[in-house]
This record gives structure tokens, C-alpha cells and sequence, in this order.
């Protein structure tokens, strides 16, 4: 029997967690504990393992035999991706996938489909139970789009017409309207300038004090990353090669090597 959880505890373990594709090691040996309530970030160049590692966590994809990841004490390896979702875990991608034609509304509602409290028979004969539950949802929107600063004049419009920048931020309410415990953000800043990046940010520090949520973030943008995080880890060919503050990131020998080219000095 699993031992249940306690704030002290982490709100996500991985213990040597690997992941190989054909000959290609994507994953080496991972392990590590993320705090609850911090935005921890994951780093490393192109093809270090952060996206793989997201996969294995979120279920896309089943690690190697033998390593374990542990979400509030119960382990996921195994578990498809809806039931992981049931848990309390939520996820974006790096590209956007939005409903195009539909409302910032109508894609919000998309978020809900999990846990709207009626089925088919009860959408197409609705009564009271109904029209409360889509009541609690519509002003549950309101709220995230107040707490992430999307206008509440832009939810009945086309989500469409929104800028790259306030479609990243539908893109994220969408995956924490169902209040997950746990945020895996995959490069939510790609493709954004400065001035929506700064802005992305504070929407997403107002976001995890407001719903008392975990976040666990990858990015190439480090003045995002230097800013938001708590905690760093760094991956460099699918292995684990630092993990602490932000500022002792930023001065380890090993990840400077990594990011500038330079001699590992360690």
C-alpha cells in the first residue's frame, strides 16, 4: 500500500528514469524531487530530454523498466494519459492547439469535458443540474481570465483573432480549468516577443498563488526561466548534470560549458 502524501513531501518523484527510442537514449537515469508549490524549470539545449521527460511524466510515453515516477505518493508509470489527468496533472505542447473558429470560451469549456457533472442524456434534455454545472464552469472561466489577464470582452470572440501571446495564456487556462494540483508547461514562451513574455510570466506567478498550483516549466527564454523559477535542473544529452537556484545555475561550470561551449571547468 502506498503511503499517502503530506505538504512536506514532493508533489513529484522520479527515481532513474530512463527512456530509450530504438538506439537513441533520450532519457539517462533521471532522478529527481520537485517541491510542491514552486515553478521548477527544466533546461538544456535542443534534444537534451526535457520534451521526453514531460512524456514519460504525462503518460505519452512508458519509461524503461525499472524507473519509477511518483505524483503525491502514487506511481504513474503505466497509467494512460486520461487517468494521469484525473489525478491532477495538466499539460501544454509547444504548438498551440486551439480550436480555430470557435470562441476563448467554447475552447475553455473544451477543458471541462472530464469533469462536467452530466452526461450526453442530460446535455440534450437539460434541467437544473444542467444549467447549474455550466453556470460553475462559465464562472470559473471568468476567474482564470481575470487571474491571467485575458479581457473577459475577448471570451465570446474568436479565439482566432487573440494575439500569439493571449492564445498562449487560453492554451494554459484551458489545461488548469479543471484545477490540477500539478502544470507541465512545455516552452509556453516560444514564438512570443519580449513584452509578451514578460507579461506571460507574471500572468503565470499570479496563477500559481491564486490556485495554490505546482508548476513545472520548460524554456529556451532564460530571462523567463531566471525570473519565474525557484529551481533549475539542467539535462545535457538526456542525463541530469545540475540541479538548485537559479543563480547557482548560473554560475555551475558544467552548465555554462553546456550552454556557452566552453571546457567543463569541473
Amino acid at each position: 500500500m502506498t503511503a499517502s502524501a503530506t505538504d512536506a513531501d514532493p508533489i513529484l518523484r522520479l527515481e532513474h528514469v530512463s527512456k530509450t527510442f530504438g538506439g537513441v537514449q533520450a532519457v539517462r537515469d533521471v532522478s529527481l524531487d520537485i517541491p510542491q508549490g514552486i515553478v521548477f524549470g527544466i533546461i538544456g539545449p535542443n534534444g537534451a530530454g526535457k520534451t521526453t521527460l514531460f512524456n514519460c511524466i504525462s503518460g505519452f510515453c512508458v519509461p524503461n523498466a525499472g524507473g519509477h515516477i511518483h505524483y503525491q505518493g502514487r506511481n504513474l508509470v503505466g497509467r494512460p494519459v486520461h487517468a494521469i489527468a484525473r489525478l491532477g496533472i495538466a499539460r501544454t505542447f509547444q504548438n498551440i492547439s486551439l480550436l480555430s473558429g470557435q470562441t476563448v470560451r467554447q475552447n475553455l469549456m473544451i477543458g471541462l469535458h472530464l469533469s462536467l457533472a452530466y452526461g450526453p442524456l442530460a446535455a440534450m434534455l437539460p434541467g437544473r443540474r444542467v444549467h447549474a454545472a455550466e453556470a460553475q464552469a462559465h464562472s470559473d472561466i471568468d476567474r482564470l481570465a481575470d487571474i491571467l489577464a485575458i479581457p473577459r470582452s475577448a471570451l465570446d470572440g474568436q479565439v482566432d483573432a487573440l494575439s500569439l501571446g493571449m492564445q498562449k495564456k487560453v492554451e494554459v487556462a484551458r489545461a488548469v480549468i479543471r484545477r490540477p494540483r500539478l502544470l507541465l508547461l512545455d516552452e509556453p514562451a516560444g514564438g512570443l516577443n519580449d513584452r509578451e513574455t514578460e507579461d506571460l510570466g507574471r500572468s503565470l506567478s499570479e496563477l500559481r498563488r491564486e490556485l495554490d498550483l505546482s508548476i513545472v516549466l520548460i524554456d529556451h527564454d532564460m530571462d523567463l526561466v531566471m525570473s519565474l523559477c525557484h529551481e533549475l535542473c539542467v539535462l545535457d544529452f538526456g542525463q541530469l548534470i545540475a540541479q538548485g537556484p537559479p543563480a547557482d545555475m548560473q554560475q555551475d561550470p558544467k552548465v555554462v560549458a553546456v550552454y556557452l561551449g566552453t571546457p567543463d571547468a569541473a
